[in-house]
């Protein structure tokens, strides 16, 4: 994880602490579930994964 993206989140855990914070991956994230989450995945287009709900 990039510096940036752990100085964030150790503010978030700082201004937000009854906030769950949970990284979303392959290993707890079925991409199956969404066919348009497998699509945007194996064509390498990550940021649209996240559009998934």
């Amino acid at each position: 994880m990039p510096k940036l993206a752990k100085e964030c989140i150790k503010s978030w855990k700082k201004f937000c602490p009854d906030y769950e914070i949970k990284e979303w991956n392959e290993s707890n994230f079925d991409l199956d579930m969404y066919p348009y989450a497998r699509e945007a995945y194996d064509a390498k287009k990550y940021a649209f994964v996240t559009d998934v709900g």
